[in-house]
């Protein structure tokens, strides 16, 4: 199960999260920053994730990255950055869920703040 703060990702991003539960749950967060457009997806229940950034004018993603099995997100506020961390499979590996407060081992980061970028983090 993804576990993810439905709260922070409204105050992160300002727009409220598309949600279809014809396949699961499906969730969808699009976010624009000038010519620069995010789509970030996922499964509630699989924990698949899909990260798409488009510029202005481009049919085809600038960046295309997914996770399988991730699970969960936190948003991160730090010197300055805001962000969503996204854990890759395997990231938390305590048996119990994930508590989205610690830091998980890898994964993408999708930065709001200062400016809209996706980077992998860990080993």
């Amino acid at each position: 199960m993804f576990a993810w703060d439905e709260t922070a990702f409204l105050e992160l991003f300002g727009v409220v999260p598309r949600v279809d539960t014809s396949e699961g749950i499906d969730v969808l967060v699009a976010h624009a920053q000038g010519s620069v457009k995010l789509q970030l997806g996922f499964n509630a229940l699989t924990g698949d994730v899909r990260v798409q950034v488009f510029a202005a004018g481009q049919g085809e993603p600038l960046f295309d990255g997914r996770l399988a099995s991730s699970p969960g997100a936190r948003v991160v506020r730090n010197a300055g950055a805001e962000f969503v961390e996204i854990g890759g499979a395997g990231s938390w590996p305590h048996a119990r869920g994930y508590d989205m407060q610690q830091p998980l081992e890898h994964g993408l980061r999708v930065y709001v703040s200062p400016a809209l970028m996706v980077n992998t983090f860990g080993p």
